[in-house]
C-alpha cells in the first residue's frame, strides 16, 4: 500500500513538473514566435520599402534616360544646324572672295588694256611729233621760223630773267636757220635790257629746233622752238588720256 501511495505521489510530482516545463517551454515559444512575426513583419516592411525604392529608382532612371536622350538628340540638331549655318556661311564667303578675284581680275585686265592704249596712244603722238619737223618743207618751215621768231620778240618785254645769275654774260641761242643781222641786234639789246648789263651771244644752228628759238642762260631755257610747242602739245594729249 505504501508502494503504491509512493508511486501515486511519483506520478503526482512528475506530471505536475512536466504540466509545470510545458507551461515555461510553451511560454517562451509563444515569445519567441510573437519576436519572430515581429522580425518577419519588419523584413517585410523592408522589402517593402525596398521594392519601392527599387521601383522609384527605376523609374527616375527611365525617366533620365529619356531627358539624356532628349538632350543628345537636340545636341545633335544644334551642332548639325550649326554645320550647315558655318558651311553656308563658307560657301557665300568662297563666293563673295571668288566673285572679289574674278572682278580683281577683269578690273586688272580692264587696267591692262587701258594702260596699252594708253601707252600705244603716246607712242602714237610722239611719232607724230618726229613727223611733224621731217613732213614741213624747208620753205615751210622758213616761213614758220620767221612768225616765231617775232612772236618771241613779241613776248620778249614780258621775260623774268631776274633767276639769270650775276655771272652770266654769254647767251647761247639755237635755231633751225641763222639770225639776220637785224634779229641778231635785235635779240641783243633785248637780253642787254633785262639783264641791265653787257652780254655776247653765241649762235648754234640745229635743225632739230624745226623753227623758232632757243635762248640758254647757264640752266635757264627761253624756249620759243617749234620743235617745243610740238612737244607740248603732245604732252598734253598725252595727259588728257
Amino acid at each position: 500500500m505504501l508502494i503504491v501511495q509512493i508511486v501515486i505521489l511519483n506520478l503526482i510530482v512528475f506530471t505536475g513538473l512536466i504540466l509545470f516545463l510545458k507551461k515555461i517551454f510553451y511560454s517562451d515559444t509563444e515569445s519567441a514566435l510573437k519576436r519572430l512575426e515581429g522580425v518577419y513583419q519588419d523584413l517585410l516592411k523592408k522589402q517593402k520599402d525596398l521594392t519601392q525604392k527599387i521601383e522609384g529608382a527605376e523609374k527616375e532612371y527611365v525617366q533620365k534616360k529619356e531627358e539624356a536622350v532628349k538632350i543628345v538628340d537636340k545636341l545633335k540638331s544644334d551642332a548639325m544646324d550649326e554645320m550647315r549655318s558655318k558651311k553656308d556661311d563658307m560657301v557665300k564667303s568662297a563666293k563673295s572672295q571668288a566673285e572679289e578675284i574674278i572682278n580683281k581680275a577683269r578690273a586688272s585686265t580692264d587696267e591692262a588694256y587701258k594702260k596699252i592704249e594708253q601707252e600705244l596712244s603716246r607712242k602714237m603722238i610722239d611719232t607724230a611729233a618726229e613727223l611733224v619737223g621731217s613732213a614741213l618743207s624747208p620753205k615751210t618751215c622758213t616761213v614758220l621760223h620767221v612768225s616765231l621768231i617775232k612772236e618771241f620778240f613779241d613776248r620778249g618785254k614780258d621775260f623774268d630773267l631776274s633767276s639769270v645769275g650775276s655771272n652770266v654774260d654769254k647767251l647761247t641761242v639755237r635755231t633751225a636757220f641763222p639770225l639776220s643781222k637785224e634779229d641778231n641786234d635785235k635779240l641783243l639789246a633785248l637780253m642787254t635790257q633785262k639783264l641791265n648789263r653787257a652780254v655776247t651771244i653765241e649762235e648754234r644752228v640745229d635743225t632739230t629746233v624745226i623753227a623758232g628759238i632757243v635762248l640758254l642762260f647757264g640752266t635757264l631755257i627761253l624756249d620759243g622752238s617749234l620743235a617745243n610747242y610740238v612737244r607740248d602739245a603732245a604732252e598734253k594729249a598725252k595727259q588728257e588720256l
